[in-house]
């Protein structure tokens, strides 16, 4: 059987008064209402410029004067008895008559022809001109008769006013700058963005978070982009991926940590400069001012673990007190490792992770010396038979000791890296 598309029920939000598209439009569909004239209008553009909220709208201001309407989506069906009561009807709106099927035309053409007899208004949408469209030449020529307007892309002040209406039908408050983050990073269609702000009002219930740039952007790694080649699944397999990496970044944080408790003095203050570092990503990323202002993630309730992070520094500094040269006091392994394990799970916990590689350089470099001396020695005792180093000794701090350095010199020089790096590291807060 030939079909239709079928009565959709409306939403009650899209009305006439907060359509923000072409005017003189507006102003033309209004006084067809004042005068009670018979019209025929067709208005086109591109997907997301507001066709649907115009008919819908249209219809409902109808209905609230108290006169027979009926919204149809061509994209749905209808049986074909609904076209008897088409002369009943003071108003029909018909969206999307570029989505009829061949077989729908017939059916389509010959309800124009009795609306306008029965002298029915109007009020049709297409995405092209009529001329344009993928119809028969009959339907091309009656859509032709009727009063075109077009609907141009709104700009992004009226885009912008859109999407605070409807935040502000549920309730939601939006920081301006979100909406000028996603003008930037997504596509100009209000459907689309519309989307977008719907997946973070659901995201920000989830997370019992409020929408700001911080939020938004979360400046972190998505671990499941390593796997979106799985498709929609990504997110339950992501915890594959994430556990692995982060027994990684403890275990070479902790054995970095280990590598660097060489001469007195260096692991220690080399870790109390991290932990510093560290408290304060943990104190801007739980406050919701600077975290905004510094479009870092908020994580909230960090302030614990501020606290938990200077009680560690001040038991460092304590024990950097007897460990400084000529030591009276030694860590020991448990010691190194532990101070690592810590220092790499605060840095996870405040989804700072990826900073480890600079804020703990220190770490890192010592434990690539003894991989690159390893390494070498290995490969020149096979390829030469005799092992070659690179190093005098390794951990690197060895090789300045065997170049003829105080340990206290070296250990100073290298808390002055330390504090370079960590001002490097603060300084990424705003290197975004």
């Amino acid at each position: 059987m030939n079909q239709l598309g079928l009565p959709i029920s409306l939403d009650s939000k899209m009305l006439l008064d907060n359509f923000l598209g072409n005017k003189q439009l507006l102003e033309f569909i209004t006084q067809i209402y004042v005068d009670k004239t018979s019209a025929e209008i067709y208005v086109y553009g591109a997907p997301g410029q507001g066709k649907t909220h115009l008919l819908q709208g249209a219809a409902l201001r109808a209905l609230a004067d108290q006169q027979s309407a009926m919204y149809i989506d061509c994209r749905n069906s209808l049986p074909g008895h609904v076209l008897e009561s088409i002369e009943q009807l003071n108003w029909i709106s018909i969206d999307n008559i570029d989505a009829i099927n061949a077989n729908q035309q017939n059916l389509f053409f010959d309800l124009y022809n009795r609306a306008k007899q029965a002298r029915v208004k109007m009020l049709i949408s297409g995405t092209d001109l009529p001329s344009e469209l993928g119809v028969m030449k009959d339907l091309k020529t009656r859509l032709g008769l009727a009063t075109i307007f077009q609907l141009k892309p709104l700009n992004d002040k009226l885009t912008m006013l859109v999407l605070n209406n409807q935040m502000i039908d549920r309730n939601l408050s939006i920081d301006s700058k979100v909406y000028e983050y996603l003008f930037k990073y997504y596509s100009r269609d209000v459907k689309v963005l519309l989307t977008a702000m719907g997946d973070l009002d659901k995201a920000s219930l989830q997370a019992k978070q409020s929408i700001t740039i911080p939020f938004v952007k979360k400046n972190e790694f998505n671990y499941e982009s390593l796997i979106s080649w799985i498709g929609e699944d990504a997110r339950d397999y992501v915890w594959l991926i994430f556990i692995p990496i982060v027994i990684f970044i403890i275990t070479a944080v902790s054995n970095g940590a280990n590598l660097t408790d060489g001469i007195d003095g260096l692991a220690a203050g080399t870790s109390a400069i991290i932990g510093v570092t560290l408290a304060l990503f943990a104190w801007v990323s739980g406050n919701i001012i600077f975290s905004d202002y510094l479009n870092i993630m908020y994580i909230p309730n960090t302030g614990e673990l501020t606290i938990f992070i200077m009680s560690f520094v001040g038991a460092l500094i304590g024990f950097l007190w007897y460990n400084a040269y000529p030591a009276q006091i030694f860590m020991g392994d448990t010691g190194s490792l532990t101070i690592g394990g810590i220092i790499a799970v605060i840095a996870i916990a405040i989804r700072k992770e990826w900073l480890i590689p600079i804020l703990c350089g220190i770490f890192l470099m010592e434990n690539l010396s003894v991989v690159m001396q390893v390494g070498w020695f290995k490969y020149t005792k096979k390829k030469f038979g005799e092992g070659r180093r690179i190093f005098k000794m390794s951990p690197l701090h060895h090789h300045y000791q065997k170049s003829g350095f105080h340990e206290s010199k070296i250990v100073t020089r290298f808390w002055i890296v330390g504090l370079f790096l960590a001002i490097i590291t603060i300084a990424t807060l705003k290197i975004r």
